[in-house]
């Protein structure tokens, strides 16, 4: 049975260990349906025939990693990346992130190179969404049914530098796939996760 996230519609539900294959359902809107928003948006135009990454606890690395340009396999880049950015700026994020524990958990969670990780190696967000932005001096857009959000860089200048900066996009489907999205043209953005 499809799964329908707005404007994703999977013909087979991924998990952790199948390969998905997807259709485009262009008769819903994905800003209402991933935030369960009652909002009337503008029709959005979805591409997701590209936008599947091997679902294997690795897809989110994946999905930034194929983003980026360094294609999907380069997983173990992202993740290297990411501890990198972690340990170089741990006194801001420890700020950012609210703790030293909180670092350290998402120093676990970065610090595994293997197929397959367990649930407890996996991308998350909001915990690595600052980090994804600062690390590619971008902004992170995430669509999930319940928490969708906008990350920037913890760097991030006044508004004009915003329109030079890479954005990245990625959709959570099925509570445990990360995919890539495409988005095209005017569309919402989903809420900025502040810093506090």
């Amino acid at each position: 049975m499809p799964i329908n996230l707005g404007l994703i519609s999977l013909a087979n539900v991924p998990d952790i260990n199948c390969n998905c294959t997807m259709e485009i359902d262009m008769s819903n809107n994905i800003w209402a349906s991933l935030t369960g928003s009652k909002l009337t948006w503008k029709e959005l135009e979805l591409n997701v025939k590209e936008g599947n990454v091997k679902s294997d606890g690795n897809c989110g690395f994946r999905a930034i990693g194929s983003l980026m340009g360094f294609g999907d396999k380069a997983w173990h880049k992202v993740r290297k990346d990411l501890l990198k950015e972690l340990r170089k700026e741990s006194v801001i994020y420890e700020l950012i992130l609210n703790g030293k524990e909180r670092i350290q958990h998402i120093e676990y969670m970065l610090d595994y190179f293997e197929d397959f990780p367990l649930q407890d190696r996996w991308m998350t967000i909001p915990n690595m969404g600052h980090l994804i932005a600062s690390c590619y001096n971008g902004i992170l857009m995430t669509w999930l049914v319940h928490q969708s959000l906008t990350f920037f860089s913890y760097e991030t200048a006044p508004l004009d530098s915003i329109y030079h900066r890479e954005i990245i996009y990625v959709g959570f489907v099925n509570h445990n796939h990360w995919i890539k999205v495409y988005l095209e043209g005017q569309h919402p953005m989903p809420p900025l996760m502040s810093v506090d």
